[in-house]
């Protein structure tokens, strides 16, 4: 409304209008709903616990899981964007990541994440595993990617699940 309240103001120094036809409007635009932030531990003795407990996490996919979940808290990307790693988007001699998403202006944006020696290593854990997919992170018997309920189950169980969520890496 800030423009149109200009140009009305502008209309009636010009005398194009008698009043600010502007009067009322806010009233008949819905209301921005309110951001909703994700739960995160951010107190570092917390996160110290997390990741204590996610070290120590047997999860039914083999590991997989606990994997991603600390990739994620290594490279602070999106949970799907973990989910939908590929392994060609993946250059472990240059240790980095890159991979394209789409803004909300439908651009392509390309990503690039450099990986440390931790993310690294659970890289070269995960390939060891010989299982061959385009996709990093894959579901034990399928070969699909994990979902998001694979991933969100291990924190409910440590007790996070009020929390902690997976945007919160």
């Amino acid at each position: 409304l800030g423009d149109l309240g200009t140009f009305a103001r502008y209309c009636i120094a010009a005398r194009y209008v008698e009043r600010d036809f502007t009067v009322g409007l806010n009233q008949l635009i819905p209301a921005k709903p309110a951001a909703k932030n994700h739960p995160a531990v951010v107190h570092p003795d917390d996160v110290g616990k997390l990741m204590t407990q996610l070290f120590r996490f047997e999860d039914d996919q083999n590991g997989i899981v606990r994997d991603a979940l600390i990739f994620s808290s290594l490279v602070f990307v999106r949970p799907a964007e973990i989910r939908e790693a590929k392994w060609s988007d993946i250059d472990l001699a240059k240790s980095e990541w890159r991979f394209s998403t789409k803004t909300r202006k439908k651009d392509e944006l390309i990503i690039v994440v450099p990986l440390c020696r931790q993310a690294i290593d659970i890289l070269n854990r995960v390939a060891a595993r010989g299982r061959r997919s385009d996709y990093v992170f894959l579901q034990d018997k399928k070969d699909l990617p994990l979902t998001h309920d694979i991933m969100r189950l291990p924190l409910e169980k440590l007790g996070y699940g009020e929390t902690h969520s997976l945007h919160g890496f």
